[in-house]
């Protein structure tokens, strides 16, 4: 993970947590997002259009941070895609957070849950690396 991603999202206190290293911070960013995103969808069927935007906005900013990330030196066509994809993700959530359309929240959470459980599981052997030493 390039530093200027990972810096930007470290200075986020609403994150709230600690990691070791990047590859934990993104899992945790994922992991935020999705939580976000439910929140989100969770405030629009509640007309709480404040707090829809405020989880949106995080939200876009997340993912911002994710696309900045990307290292395409060392990522090539994976790092292409994934930023096509994190910049359709925050094109949706932004017309979602305009017209409080849940259908496209719900369309950005499919397209990131197997990048996120992609994540998962890749810390996993990491952390119970961690945990056994």
């Amino acid at each position: 993970m390039k530093k200027k991603g990972l810096g930007a999202y470290q200075k986020q206190e609403k994150a709230g947590v600690e990691v070791s290293d990047s590859v934990q911070l993104v899992g945790v960013m994922f992991t935020k997002l999705m939580d976000n995103l439910a929140k989100a969808s969770h405030y629009i069927e509640r007309k709480d259009l404040t707090n829809k935007s405020d989880r949106l906005s995080l939200s876009v900013e997340i993912l911002m941070v994710l696309e900045q990330s990307l290292d395409f030196e060392k990522g090539g066509d994976l790092a292409s895609n994934l930023q096509s994809l994190y910049l359709y993700c925050m094109r949706r959530l932004t017309e979602a957070n305009k017209d409080n359309d849940v259908t496209a929240i719900s369309e950005v959470m499919g397209l990131l849950k197997e990048i996120q459980e992609a994540w998962a599981h890749i810390s996993a052997p990491q952390v119970a690396t961690a945990t056994i030493q």
